[in-house]
C-alpha cells in the first residue's frame, strides 16, 4: 500500500503564501493521482493561526478540500498551531468536515487513534498529548511487548533536533523513544527534514512541504529541500519529492568554505533552476541576511555552463550587503579577505569544476 504524506503546510492570510500553498496543493495532488494512491495523511500545521480570519485562508482550505475529498482517503493530525481544534472541534473548520458527514476525511484531534492498514498497527497522535496520556494508550495497557508499526504523530521526539540546532529533551509533552511505543515514528512539526535511529525504532521528521521565512537550513543536502512523501507499507521506504515552489534558506557561519556555498548551490539549482535562494550569514553570534541569488546567474544552470566568474557574481554581494555599519564592516572585510584568497588560490580549482560541469 502506498500513503501519501504531507505535513506543515502554514497557511496563512498572505496572498502570495495562498497562491504558493494551492500550487503545492494541485502538485500534490496529480502526483498521488498518477502514482495510484489512494491515502493521504497530513500530519499537522495545514494552518499557521489558531483562527482563521482572512477570505484568503479560507480559499486555500476550500481548494484543498476540493482537491483531495473525492479522490482520496484524508487522514489530518491536528498540530500545535491548529491546538485550538483540539479543545473545540465543532466550531473548527475541521469540525465542519465531519459535522457534513464526509467519510473521505478523518480528523484526528483525540489523545491517540489507531487503525490497521495492510495489517499494520498504525497509531496516531496530534499535538499536546502528556507523558502520563502516552502511559495509558491501549496498546501499551493490552501487551506492554508489543509495538506499533508506524506511529504518525505532531510531537517533539526526545534525541531529535529543533531547528535552531537545540537537542530535544524529555518533557511532559515529547515522545520517549526509549519506551518503544512503535518501530516507526512518523512525525511533522520540526520543519526540516531529519531522522535517527534508537534500539532498533527509526525516527524521521519528514520536514515542511513548503518553507516559511523563518526556515533557515544549515549544513545543506538535498534531503533538506522542502518536500512531501510516499510511504510503501510493505517495504517501509520513503519516497521524497521536492516541492519546487518552496524557497529554499541556506544559513552559514564565518568558518564556512566558499566552495561548499558554491558546492550547494549547485545542486540545488540541479534540482530546479528557478529556486528561489536566499543566504543567511552568521558572525561571532549575530545573523546577518546576506543576499538573494541574482536570477541571471541562476539561469546558468539549464544549460550546464558554469562561467568561471561565477563566485564572484554570487559571493561578492555577501560583502555589500552584509556591511551597513560601522560595527559591521568587520564582516564585510572578513569576507572580501576570504574571498579574494578563495579566488586567488583556487583558479586552477574552478577551471576544472568548468570543465566537469560545461560537459
Amino acid at each position: 500500500m502506498l500513503i501519501g504524506l504531507f505535513t506543515d503546510i502554514h497557511t496563512t492570510p498572505d496572498f502570495d503564501r495562498s497562491q504558493q500553498v494551492n500550487g503545492t496543493l494541485e502538485l500534490m495532488h496529480d502526483y498521488f493521482m498518477q502514482n495510484n494512491i489512494q491515502t493521504v495523511i497530513n500530519l499537522g500545521d495545514f494552518f499557521d493561526s489558531q483562527k482563521i480570519t482572512s477570505y484568503n485562508e479560507i480559499r486555500t482550505f476550500n481548494h484543498y478540500i476540493t482537491l483531495f475529498s473525492y479522490v482520496f482517503m484524508n487522514y489530518v493530525v491536528i498540530g500545535n498551531h491548529e491546538i485550538l481544534e483540539i479543545k473545540d472541534l465543532s466550531s473548527s473548520v475541521w469540525g465542519l468536515i465531519q459535522s457534513l458527514g464526509n467519510q473521505r476525511w478523518e480528523i484526528l484531534n483525540q489523545f491517540w487513534r489507531s487503525i490497521q492498514f495492510d495489517n499494520l498497527d498504525i497509531g496516531f497522535l496530534p499535538y499536546g498529548i502528556s507523558q502520563d496520556e502516552l502511559k495509558k494508550v491501549p496498546w501499551k495497557i493490552q501487551d506492554p511487548t508489543e509495538k506499533m508499526d508506524i506511529l504518525f504523530h505532531h510531537q517533539d521526539v526526545v534525541g531529535m533536533f529543533y531547528p535552531s540546532g537545540k537537542l530535544i529533551e524529555l518533557s511532559d509533552n515529547a515522545i520517549n523513544l526509549t519506551q518503544n511505543f512503535a518501530k516507526f515514528y512518523i512525525g511533522g512539526h520540526i520543519h526540516v527534514h531529519q531522522e535517527t535511529e534508537y534500539n532498533n525504532a527509526k525516527s524521521v521528521y519528514l520536514g515542511s512541504v513548503l518553507h516559511k521565512s523563518y526556515d533557515y537550513i544549515e549544513n545543506f543536502n538535498l534531503g533538506k529541500l522542502a518536500s512531501f512523501y510516499v510511504l510503501d507499507t510493505k517495504t517501509m521506504k520513503l519516497t521524497q519529492i521536492y516541492n519546487p515552489l518552496s524557497h529554499v534558506n541556506l544559513k552559514y557561519t564565518d568558518k564556512s568554505d566558499v566552495q561548499k556555498i558554491y558546492s550547494d548551490l549547485t545542486s540545488i539549482y540541479g534540482v530546479n533552476p528557478d529556486y528561489k535562494v536566499k543566504i543567511r550569514f552568521v558572525y561571532e553570534g549575530k545573523e546577518y541576511d546576506c543576499f538573494e541569488v541574482d536570477k541571471a546567474v541562476r539561469k546558468l544552470f539549464p544549460e550546464k555552463k558554469v562561467e568561471l566568474d561565477f563566485v564572484r557574481k554570487v559571493i561578492k554581494p555577501l560583502k555589500s550587503q552584509v556591511v551597513a555599519s560601522n560595527e559591521e564592516a568587520k564582516v564585510g572585510q572578513n569576507l572580501e579577505e576570504k574571498i579574494v584568497n578563495f579566488l586567488d588560490s583556487k583558479d586552477t580549482e574552478l577551471k576544472k569544476i568548468y570543465e566537469k560541469v560545461k560537459k
